[in-house]
C-alpha cells in the first residue's frame, strides 16, 4: 500500500510464509548513499480512475555493530483533488520535513526510532487532520496497541527491508488481509521463487479468495539477498464490491 499516516486509499494482503518457507540473508546494504525509494498506486473503481504517488530518500549509515536507516519524504502526490485526495496528503505530509531515523542491528532488524513519541504524535496529527470534517473509519489511534503503534511507525524502513525472502522453490501460500469494504478475507494460492542470473531473487504469487468478495492477486517481487534490500514490486489486486469492479495496481521501487 502507499505508506502514510492515513488511512491509506486501499489495503493489500500481504504474504506470511511458514518459518520453514524463509531463507536468511546478509544484510550489507550501500553505505551513506542516497535512495529513491518510489511507491505508487494506480487504483480504477469504474466511475474513473485514481494516482498516488509518494517518493522517499533512504540512506544507511554505520551505528557502531549496528545500523542507522534515514527516510526523508521527497514528495507526495495524486491526479485528485477531492476529498479522498486531502486526506491522503493531509495524512502523508504530516512528516514532511522530519528525517526518520531508525536504528538497526547488524542483521537489519529495526530497533527502534528515535524521538519515538514526537514522531507519533506527528501521525496521529496526520490522522486527524485526514478525517477533518469527513471522519473516517479507524482514524483515531491515539490508543492504538503497542504492536499496532511499532508497525506504523516502522513502516517506512520496513517497506525497503528484505531479510527473509522465500527460497528458491515452489509453495502454496495463504494470505491474510482485508476486502475491498475493509473486513477480512483470505486468499490461498502458489508462489514461486527463482534466482536470476543476477543473483537477485524473483518471488511471483498468485492466490485467489475462496468465498465472497472475490480477490484476486498477482504479485511479483525483486529482492538482493546481497544487500537485504527489496529492488522492485508490483502488486496487481482484482476485486469486487456491490457489483463494481475494482482494479489496483501498486508498483515500488527501490534505486540508487
Amino acid at each position: 500500500m502507499i505508506d502514510a499516516p492515513a488511512p491509506p486509499p486501499v489495503q493489500h494482503v500481504a504474504a506470511v510464509p511458514a518459518p520453514a518457507a524463509v531463507s536468511t540473508v546478509a544484510f550489507a546494504p550501500p553505505v551513506d548513499r542516497p535512495l529513491l525509494f518510489r511507491v505508487e498506486e494506480r487504483r480504477d473503481e469504474g466511475a474513473g480512475r485514481r494516482r498516488f504517488l509518494v517518493e522517499r530518500r533512504v540512506r544507511f549509515r554505520r551505528d557502531g555493530p549496528g545500523w542507522l536507516a534515514e527516510v526523508t519524504l521527497l514528495r507526495a502526490w495524486t491526479d485528485r483533488d477531492d476529498a479522498v485526495a486531502r486526506r491522503f496528503l493531509a495524512g502523508v505530509r504530516a512528516l514532511d520535513g522530519r528525517v526518520l531515523r531508525y536504528r538497526l542491528v547488524g542483521d537489519g532488524r529495526v530497533a527502534g526510532v528515535e524521538a519515538e513519541d514526537a514522531v507519533w504524535a506527528a501521525m496521529l496529527g496526520g490522522f486527524a487532520a485526514a478525517s477533518r470534517g469527513s471522519p473516517v473509519p479507524g482514524a483515531d489511534l491515539s490508543h492504538a496497541s503497542p504492536a499496532m503503534r511499532a508497525a506504523m511507525l516502522e513502516s517506512p524502513v520496513r517497506s525497503v527491508l528484505a531479510l527473509a525472502p522465500p527460497p528458491p522453490g515452489v509453495r502454496r501460500v495463504r494470505l491474510p488481509g482485508l476486502g475491498p469494504a475493509g473486513g477480512p478475507v483470505a486468499l490461498e494460492g502458489m508462489e514461486r521463487t527463482a534466482r536470476e542470473a543476477d543473483g537477485l531473487l524473483t518471488t511471483v504469487t498468485d492466490a485467489t479468495s475462496d468465498g465472497p468478495p472475490a480477490v484476486t492477486l498477482h504479485r511479483r517481487r525483486t529482492t538482493d539477498p546481497a544487500s537485504g534490500l527489496m529492488r522492485h514490486l508490483i502488486e496487481d489486486r482484482r476485486s469486487e464490491i456491490g457489483g463494481r469492479a475494482i482494479h489496483t495496481v501498486v508498483e515500488s521501487s527501490l534505486v540508487g
